[in-house]
């Protein structure tokens, strides 16, 4: 069971996430946070290689592994993969979300969503057997 209430995202890494979706907001793209103790200190994009990236993700293994790895020498802890919708997509996971997310159930899963100049962010824990919202809170 995943043991974080609530998620903590610095300005700084919330504004990175936001332009990193705004600049691409017809696609989805995706990638990793890190962190300790729910709190995030670093964000990995990763490129999404799906066939059809306008309605689905999936990770570049390569990319994934670097990131993977990255995290592990920085002794932190993975924390999320984060993925975004196209704007007026829905704002929770899909079902293919769901699926995709199968292999990575301990960790929150994040879907980012574009909103003219600005963005929403809802994480998700999936380890039961519906997904439960925990609270992201921007801070300083």
């Amino acid at each position: 069971m995943i043991m974080i209430k609530q998620l903590l995202l610095p300005k700084q890494t919330y504004i990175l996430l936001r332009d990193y979706v705004l600049e691409e907001q017809n696609y989805e793209v995706c990638g990793v946070l890190s962190g300790l103790e729910g709190k995030v200190l670093n964000l990995y994009k990763v490129k999404n290689i799906a066939t059809q990236p306008e309605i689905a993700f999936y990770m570049e293994p390569q990319g994934l592994y670097n990131a993977l790895i990255a995290v592990e020498r920085s002794g932190q802890e993975l924390l999320a993969i984060f993925h975004s919708h196209p704007s007026g997509a829905r704002t929770d996971l899909s079902s293919s979300d769901l699926v995709g997310g199968w292999g990575y159930r301990k960790l929150l899963h994040m879907v980012v969503i574009p909103a003219a100049t600005d963005v929403n962010i809802r994480a998700f824990d999936i380890s039961a057997s519906s997904p439960i919202e925990v609270p992201i809170v921007i801070t300083a």
